[in-house]
């Protein structure tokens, strides 16, 4: 097979989801080709999409500096939208933003990322983050050097070492002036290079497939029953064929598809109100629209279809608190004994007495109607250390309670006496 063959074999491999046949593949063109910029662009998709963004990000930094030393803009620009991706993915909401912008800036089509800079911000609401949505790189020398130093990128030229102090400066590069001066080093692309960007060149010119540009916003539709949902995805002309990708995931929902542009367009629904069952949920294409109907695994109504900040709060306040406490040491404190000659099990306490009280008042009234308002382990945690403490103290925290033995403890100029009959 030729480089170029299987560098189209790899790219099908990965659009399959078959990832590690996929990544083995892009090795094999990267050790008999190390400076193929198709071979390490390819990897680094691959490697997103298997959740590696470590090593996508490595490999995306080393597709990005071929791309610098052939002095290609458009390769250079594919690769700053790419590390946008890889980094929206991996949860760097401030670095996304940061490359997405300098990807607008740098003629990358404005609709398309108005709508990810929407998605971006959504993220930073629900997760609670602070982020400066205007920030961007003003250079591709500006570009940082992630930490990738464990990532295995396959095999590396010694001409792309980091350590290579011939490398050419790149101060040209920046939003005003796109186009790179004269350098001292000129690197010749490789034949499966050229065949490749040919076949990418025919292919927008032909646009065969009479795809659409870039969505400039997606209107999404919902409504639900007691056990499903129904999501409408309001976008034309999708393809029908395996060139659209819908993922379910127990949250989320991942669609991409391809453009005008020759780019794929990812959009993500998530993270989810609820759990949804991935293997049942499905989905269908129609003119206008992608419909997706989604299975839950619990039975019940959804207030909104994506978390909020509201429902995040909401869920922590109604989940339920579990003790920290052993068991064994529990009950053994349950059972603790005390001065009485007949220990008391607190676990089998009646905290739904019916015997009838006088009407309380003052202090009084404030402690019975607090033990009478707690929930049960509350009220064992106020029984316990009051009776123990000889009525010296009250506690209401249950976790401690339980595994303490309480003295009986006078308040200053008093003293302990035993009653005597």
């Amino acid at each position: 097979m030729t480089i170029a063959s299987d560098l189209e074999k790899a790219q099908k491999l990965c659009d399959d989801r078959k990832i590690t046949e996929a990544i083995d593949l892009y090795n094999k063109v990267i050790s008999s080709e190390p400076k193929s910029y198709k071979a390490y662009l390819g990897k680094s998709i691959a490697e997103q999409r298997n959740k590696n963004y470590t090593v996508a990000t490595a490999c995306a930094q080393k597709a990005l500096e071929i791309a610098l030393r052939r002095g290609k803009k458009e390769l250079i620009d594919e690769v700053v939208y790419r590390l946008f991706t890889i980094m929206n993915n991996a949860g760097d909401i401030q670095s996304a933003v940061k490359y997405l912008n300098f990807s607008k800036h740098r003629g990358h089509n404005a609709a398309e990322c108005d709508v990810w800079m929407h998605q971006l911000k959504n993220k930073a609401t629900n997760k609670g983050l602070e982020v400066d949505f205007e920030a961007t790189y003003t250079s591709v020398e500006d570009l940082p050097q992630h930490d990738t130093k464990e990532a295995d990128v396959g095999v590396v030229p010694s001409d792309l070492k980091k350590d290579d102090q011939t490398k050419p400066k790149i101060d040209s590069l920046s939003i005003e002036d796109n186009e790179p001066k004269k350098r001292q080093e000129t690197v010749i692309p490789t034949q499966s290079d050229i065949d490749e960007e040919k076949k990418e060149l025919e292919k927008k010119m032909a646009n065969h497939d009479n795809l659409y540009p870039a969505p400039k916003d997606i209107r999404i539709d919902w409504f639900q029953q007691p056990g499903t949902i129904t999501v409408s995805m309001f976008v034309k002309n999708l393809p029908k064929d395996d060139r659209l990708k819908v993922v379910f995931s127990s949250d989320r929902i991942e669609v991409e598809f391809p453009t005008s542009s020759s780019s794929d367009f990812m959009y993500e629904i998530g993270p989810l109100a609820g759990k949804i069952d991935p293997s049942e949920s499905t989905f269908r294409v129609f003119s206008t629209k992608l419909e997706m109907y989604l299975v839950k695994t619990t039975q019940g109504k959804w207030k909104t279809l994506e978390r909020t900040a509201d429902t995040i709060a909401e869920e922590s306040i109604n989940a339920p608190i579990k003790s920290t406490i052993d068991s064994s040491a529990e009950q053994a404190a349950l059972k603790y004994p005390n001065s009485s000659k007949r220990g008391t099990d607190w676990s089998k306490l009646n905290l739904d007495s019916d015997e009838e009280e006088s009407t309380p008042s003052g202090a009084d009234a404030f402690f019975q109607n607090l033990y009478k308002d707690a929930d049960e382990d509350t009220k064992r945690a106020m029984m316990k250390s009051y009776i123990e403490s000889g009525g010296t103290a009250l506690s209401t925290n249950w976790d401690e309670v339980a595994t303490k033995k309480y003295d009986i403890s006078p308040p200053d100029g008093m003293e302990v006496k035993k009653w005597e009959k």
